[in-house]
């Protein structure tokens, strides 16, 4: 769905690619809408004032790190509402269907730094941090897929039913289900 590069400085972009070691800091008034892909490596910077209307979503090639493939989510001001939200327009009339998640990021550290406040849709990434005095209402779930979830943060982290489903964008080859003669519930 991705078919636009991302040229610095617009103030608008749909269904846009950002190239490998571009390594771009996007700050507002700024508006993504449809599908942002971001190519390996890639250490990207969403820092206030960012409208993301759509998903965030990263190649799993295994190139790089969690040092160079990282996304970073800071500042104050930033917006995001799921592809379900997007205008009736061709470029993304299948996309409007999906609903979906916010940022589906394998191979990538995701961190969130300032009041990103909003975030509609599942987080997935290698290491997902939120740190600093975040607020955050997330609408979905947070998934680190290889290390341990931070939320080191002073703020306020809310956690709502997503819309579109439990993971929607998501599969799971694998699934855990307790065994409950294994362990005991400590019960107040």
């Amino acid at each position: 769905y991705a078919t636009t590069i991302y040229v610095p400085g617009k103030p608008s972009y749909d269904n846009v690619i950002i190239p490998a070691n571009m390594n771009p800091t996007i700050a507002g008034p700024i508006t993504l809408r449809g599908v942002i892909y971001i190519q390996q490596p890639n250490n990207v910077k969403f820092n206030g004032n960012v409208n993301i209307q759509g998903t965030i979503v990263t190649e799993n090639l295994g190139v790089g790190t969690l040092l160079t493939n990282v996304l970073t989510f800071s500042g104050s001001g930033n917006t995001t509402s799921d592809l379900s939200t997007l205008p009736d327009l061709p470029q993304f009339h299948e996309l409007r269907q999906m609903g979906g998640s916010f940022v589906i990021a394998p191979g990538f550290d995701v961190k969130f730094t300032g009041n990103f406040n909003a975030l509609s849709g599942n987080i997935v990434g290698d290491r997902v941090t939120a740190s600093g005095s975040t607020d955050i209402t997330v609408s979905g779930s947070i998934v680190a897929l290889k290390n341990t979830l931070t939320l080191g943060t002073s703020g306020v982290i809310t956690f709502k039913a997503g819309t579109a489903g439990m993971h929607s964008g998501l599969r799971f080859s694998d699934r855990w289900a307790p065994v409950p003669a294994s362990y005991d519930e400590v019960k107040p």
